[in-house]
């Protein structure tokens, strides 16, 4: 089973999963930053953010090998292969290349015959975009620890409900992405 973090936000979530610490202790305490002013629209992107060592940290002080394919808080982390969460609106794939280990990103672009420059706005192409990411980092650095964030069944529930058709079609597919990166491992 698992408790909840509050609140039971994505970002501060996998913040915890990362940390072993609660929101409050970590510092990401929604997805985006409060804002008053202007409005709360900045999203914690970066691992700055997060005041407690996170999983990653620990690991390469243990000298094991970290990676990331789009973990949420991670712009910025010291992992040795990082493809981090960020930037979901437009010019993606071309903040992607700047945040992300040099060549990671066309590497995958060209495993997949290509990838449209705002192709993360559909959840389904995210993922698979995601999921290619993690079984080249595999493959090609073998990782003691890679972090994975598939997100397609939280938006197809968030839209139609969690037992709707499109829900389960979207655990279908990230079942499929959850097996390729098993095998990969394997």
């Amino acid at each position: 089973g698992v408790v909840v973090s509050y609140p039971s936000m994505t970002y501060p979530s996998h913040t915890s999963l990362a940390t072993g610490a609660v929101p409050a202790r970590h510092g990401v305490t929604s997805n985006t930053k409060f804002d008053p002013r202007g409005g709360s629209a900045a999203w914690y992107f970066e691992h700055a953010s997060i005041r407690v060592p996170a999983l990653w940290d620990l690991a390469r002080r243990q000298g094991l090998t970290t990676a990331g394919a789009s973990w949420p808080v991670t712009v910025g982390a010291t992992m040795d292969t990082l493809f981090p969460e960020s930037n979901q609106g437009p010019g993606w794939l071309t903040r992607a290349r700047a945040e992300s280990s040099p060549g990671l990103v066309d590497a995958v672009v060209t495993q997949l015959g290509g990838f449209a420059e705002d192709g993360n706005r559909d959840a389904i192409q995210r993922d698979r975009f995601t999921a290619a990411m993690a079984t080249h980092v595999i493959r090609t650095t073998r990782p003691n620890l890679l972090m994975v964030h598939l997100m397609e069944t939280d938006a197809a529930q968030h839209a139609t409900g969690p037992f709707s058709v499109e829900a389960r079609a979207a655990i279908e597919r990230i079942d499929a992405h959850v097996g390729a990166i098993v095998r990969a491992t394997e």
